[in-house]
């Protein structure tokens, strides 16, 4: 019975505290959001004297709080700003070097001169050769005898891979040496008879590697190593002499011109030809059509020819009637 007694004393002065603080923010007052209202109704006694210890803590420490709040999100902002400024600011400074070796002054071109030659002047060949024309004479030197020595130092290796694979012309030596002639001749330091003379050179290494490589195997790889060649020609031995084995033969014609297809980029060029007279014409047209589709590419016809008049076409020979020779665009 006294515990009832005390626990209706205690909700009434919880019930006359409530009214005493609801009345205060009626007044503006009392400064309770709508959320703390409900937690000083619903719990008693500890829920208005949280909340009036909640205003004393705000009403003490609100206002440095706020304004320490507000300087350290005026600052970041501020630090925020800074950064992205200096990065625009980097980056509208940076220009190709290209053109720095052109708008710089002239103090500035030599030192990005001289820090060329310093690093790797390998790795700037293409600038150094366009700085050869600088109006800056000073530049213009430095360029033509880095470029004079890149040179040098090109024609000794070549000559030293060349006597290699004369003395042993094994595969390691004839891959190491056609892949630097290729560099070479990419790197523009080969000119008039010179660069003639070496892109025989290495047409004919070209023409030796693929003598001693599966074709089956080699396109692939080319395929794989991506499109390293604008041109592929294909002219593959006679695959059949005999009717029976046509069908083995067109799986054959058309397993290389699939995987030469897939190799070419696109714009790129393929000759194909068969030798064979039981590969009719209209087969190997077929076959060309089925290879393409499978390559998911489009052919354009560049150009369609026969044997020469060296090799004269019978008609009442038809094994005379043999060659076939197409050129395609990869489009």
């Amino acid at each position: 019975m006294i515990s009832l007694v005390v626990a209706a004393v205690l909700l009434l002065i919880h019930a006359l505290v409530c009214l005493v603080l609801w009345t205060l923010m009626k007044l503006g007052l009392l400064p309770v959001r709508g959320h703390m209202l409900a937690v000083m109704v619903l719990v008693p006694l500890w829920g208005p004297l949280l909340v009036v210890l909640l205003i004393t803590r705000s009403a003490v420490f609100g206002a440095d709080l706020k304004d320490a709040t507000l300087e350290s999100l005026r600052i970041n902002d501020e630090l925020h700003r800074s950064i992205l400024v200096h990065d625009r600011e980097a980056d509208a400074g940076v220009i190709p070097l290209e053109e720095a070796l052109i708008v710089n002054d002239p103090a500035d071109r030599r030192r990005l001169m001289l820090s060329m030659l310093t690093e790797e002047p390998d790795a700037y060949l293409a600038q150094l050769q366009a700085a050869k024309l600088n109006d800056d004479v000073e530049v213009a030197h430095y360029a033509a005898t880095a470029v004079a020595q890149i040179s040098k130092e090109s024609d000794l290796k070549l000559q030293q891979l060349e006597r290699a694979f004369k003395t042993d012309p094994s595969a390691q030596n004839l891959d190491e040496y056609c892949d630097f002639l290729g560099e070479y001749l990419d790197s523009g330091l080969a000119e008039g008879r010179v660069a003639q003379i070496q892109r025989q050179q290495y047409a004919r290494l070209l023409a030796r590697r693929c003598e001693r490589e599966d074709t089956f195997e080699l396109l692939p790889r080319l395929e794989r190593e991506g499109h390293p060649y604008d041109f592929i020609i294909l002219d593959p031995p006679a695959f059949t002499k005999s009717g029976k084995t046509v069908k083995n033969a067109e799986r054959g014609y058309k397993e290389i011109n699939y995987r030469a297809m897939k190799a070419l980029p696109r714009g790129g060029y393929l000759a194909t030809c068969s030798c064979s007279h039981f590969m009719t014409d209209a087969l190997f047209r077929k076959m060309l059509q089925s290879a393409a589709s499978d390559a998911q590419v489009e052919l354009r016809l560049v150009e369609a020819r026969a044997q020469g008049p060296d090799h004269p076409v019978l008609w009442n020979v038809p094994e005379t009637d043999y060659l076939k020779f197409y050129i395609f665009q990869v489009v």
